[in-house]
């Protein structure tokens, strides 16, 4: 696998505002190490070094968790197709690639995420909140693909989040 320096160094430059990467700890926290310049603007927020506590009272992250806990560690990738609501009240594609790095650190895993929006949003318009996961798959890059399918988040596990 790739570490993150290889990762940044072989990415088309165009693609690297769209990078998050995600890192994850044996406490089920996801923290994002890099939020990209492009999800900055589309969020409203730069979420650089925020960490989200996976628990039972929040569904999806603990789905996000797991999906993305599984896909380092099998390895392999994991692609979705997901709605999300905007400032504007519209709702709108988005489509999100993971792929498991190696970070040389004991207990962490890292995975870069590549976030692509399928419907522009407009000016001044904001992503707020996810509504539902359309897909999920595991993609194989070399090692096969785990035995149990990803977990899709349905729109029954979302709460809307304020802006």
């Amino acid at each position: 696998m790739p570490s993150s320096c290889d990762y940044l160094d072989r990415v088309n430059p165009a693609l690297q505002p769209f990078v998050a990467f995600s890192d994850l700890d044996p406490l089920q926290r996801h923290t994002i190490a890099l939020y990209g310049t492009a999800l900055v603007e589309q969020w409203g927020k730069d979420m650089t070094g925020q960490t989200i506590q996976c628990t039972p009272a929040n569904p999806p992250s603990m789905q996000l968790l797991e999906n993305l806990s599984r896909c380092a560690a099998h390895p392999c990738g994991l692609w979705e197709i997901s709605r999300f609501a905007t400032s504007k009240g519209r709702i709108i594609l988005r489509e999100i690639l993971a792929l498991p790095l190696a970070t040389g650190r004991t207990g962490r895993t890292r995975l870069a995420r590549y976030h692509h929006v399928i419907e522009d949003l407009g000016e001044v318009e904001l992503f707020t909140g996810l509504v539902e996961t359309l897909d999920k798959q595991w993609l194989d890059i070399g090692q096969g693909r785990p035995a149990l399918p990803p977990q899709v988040i349905a729109a029954s596990a979302v709460r809307p989040i304020k802006t």
